[in-house]
């Protein structure tokens, strides 16, 4: 037993074949049938063009666009990056959490004098 007298448990994170870091722009979601809480995160970018169309020159090099001939979506892309499926107490545990690190990083503003920019992160 620990010098303390108190039991102790190790959690050891160890990142999966699929772990990134990602942007998030937003959340979208909903309660499943078995009660359970979905949540996808996506980020959001103006649409890229499906199609462009360039003139060939005389010469055989690729001219200027046709713009007319464009084809692209209209609108905003919302690139869904990751869904998570939890239970209510989870989804709580989510919500204190990210409360947390919220008042952190107000309080960091705060601190910051009006003359200094904005804080360089420190390394991972």
């Amino acid at each position: 037993m620990p010098e303390s007298g108190k039991l102790k448990l190790p959690f050891h994170y160890i990142k999966g074949n699929y772990f990134r870091p990602i942007h998030v722009d937003g959340i979208i979601g909903n309660v499943t049938p078995a009660g359970l809480i979905f949540a996808a995160l996506y980020s959001e970018r103006a649409s890229i063009p499906q199609l462009m169309v360039h003139v060939i020159t005389e010469s055989g090099q690729i001219g200027p666009e046709v713009p007319e001939d464009r084809q692209a979506k209209s609108g905003v892309v919302r690139d869904v990056e990751v869904g998570a499926i939890m239970s209510v107490e989870t989804a709580k545990s989510v919500v204190d959490w990210l409360r947390t690190q919220i008042d952190l990083v107000e309080r960091l503003r705060k601190a910051e004098s009006p003359h200094q920019g904005p804080r360089e992160p420190q390394g991972s």
